[in-house]
């Protein structure tokens, strides 16, 4: 069984001390001790952690039994894509114009760039920028994240019986075999079917225009438990087995005169990056611009979400340029967390920890007050709670943990997977007016 990552990186080391003391003062300038490129937030997945199993006969010769299935979208208003870049590490994948690993990560950090900016939407990555990762394990850090799609971005080459050939195809999971197919074959046509759609408008055609670029490819001789074949990718295969919807999109071709060329230039991989999001979002039917033109910005503030990959440590704050300082320094920004008053009878006070490193927030001003008597620094408002009580933010505590001990959502899910990992249910924190 192998030892996961991301979750549980997410979750062990969300509480542990800040190892660079990084912290904010109300002018929003940072205590920052250390140098931008000190940090590699996807560049390394500790090997210690929860175990997750996985359902799968084939890779690694695993054959495990499935623990958790991730949540429905919808249940908490939050999607999570897992984005999987393909090859990574000691496998380059396809080479000639440019290197598929590295053009598979640039359009991954594009497609992400796009999904964040919806506010109900994270992202997770399966692999960091040099990291060689087996397909199950690139699964498990998905399913432990509690990934609700997987979208593994691949680029092509030429074979004997497509010389000359450029453009797209988009492999889907195989309807016509019945084995979890509401849950994971179904949508994953449809994805595959947007993204088509997206990658079309961006200026790439189908690599087989009769069907639009859409594939499916069979194991020979390999069966699902409904006596149907087995897709015969292992990241839409290992996936199904999980429950999981993938979708693996070959963007273009890397030794392609007409593909190989654009795959050079960045506002190409951005282009293809933007395309495979706004195709995933599509599919959930999801108008970020609807979510924001809900919230009257002259009254409320979006509260950003920000992940320290050293320290585990998360920071929230309602000031974008706040927030672009601490993505600059290393931090990974997770997008929107919920939506605050600007102005409300319930201020949320904000306080650091010059030894720890870390922040805490809370509208106690018993808690305030007693924080600072033990050395804490006072930072001012952070923001208000909502008085009318309409979303709950909840709050979460470690016992184990030294300093940043604690974690602040609005998503029911999280809140339940923290608890259910022996984090203290401290309740409810203060209310926002509306969630992410």
């Amino acid at each position: 069984m192998r030892t996961l990552s991301w979750f549980a990186r997410f979750t062990g080391a969300l509480a542990l001390c800040l190892a660079c003391s990084l912290a904010f003062v109300l002018a929003f300038e940072p205590h920052v001790a250390f140098a931008a490129e000190q940090y590699a937030p996807e560049d390394a997945y500790s090997s210690d952690g929860e175990d997750v199993s996985l359902v799968d006969e084939g890779d690694d010769g695993l054959s495990l039994s499935i623990q958790s299935i991730p949540s429905s979208y919808g249940s908490d208003r939050t999607l999570i894509v897992a984005l999987d870049p393909g090859h990574g590490g000691s496998e380059n994948g396809a080479v000639s114009y440019v290197v598929e690993k590295d053009v598979n990560w640039e359009i991954a950090q594009y497609c992400k760039e796009k999904l964040v900016q919806y506010p109900n939407v994270r992202v997770v990555l399966t692999r960091g920028k040099n990291e060689t990762v087996s397909l199950n394990e690139r699964t498990a850090r998905a399913v432990a994240a509690g990934a609700d799609v997987i979208i593994c971005l691949h680029n092509n080459a030429q074979g004997e019986d497509t010389i000359g050939a450029s453009g797209y195809q988009v492999y889907h999971q195989y309807v016509e075999s019945g084995y979890r197919l509401s849950r994971t074959a179904t949508p994953s046509r449809a994805i595959a079917e947007e993204i088509a759609a997206q990658l079309q408008a961006a200026g790439v055609h189908p690599q087989d225009p009769a069907y639009n670029g859409l594939k499916i490819r069979l194991s020979s001789g390999d069966y699902y438990p409904d006596g149907s074949l087995t897709d015969y990718y292992g990241m839409l295969r290992i996936p199904r087995k999980n429950n999981l919807p993938s979708v693996l999109v070959e963007h273009m071709y890397v030794d392609s005169p007409e593909d190989g060329p654009l795959l050079q230039q960045k506002s190409w991989l951005k282009k293809l990056g933007y395309a495979d999001a706004i195709g995933v979002m599509e599919y959930y039917g999801y108008d970020a611009q609807s979510w924001a033109d809900a919230y009257d910005s002259r009254t409320t503030n979006r509260m950003y979400r920000l992940y320290n990959p050293n320290s585990g440590e998360h920071f929230y704050t309602a000031v974008e340029s706040e927030r672009n300082t601490v993505a600059k320094a290393g931090w990974v920004y997770e997008g929107i967390g919920w939506v605050a008053p600007k102005e409300s009878s319930t201020p949320v006070y904000r306080l650091y920890n010059p030894n720890g490193g870390d922040h805490h927030y809370t509208t106690s001003e018993d808690e305030r007050d007693h924080l600072v008597s033990v050395g804490w620094n006072y930072e001012g408002i952070g923001w208000y709670s909502d008085d009318a009580q309409a979303v709950t933010i909840l709050r979460e505590y470690n016992p184990n943990a030294k300093s940043g001990a604690h974690n602040f959502t609005a998503s029911a899910s999280e809140h339940k997977n923290l608890v259910g990992l022996g984090w203290r249910d401290e309740k409810i924190a203060w209310y926002a007016v509306g969630a992410a």
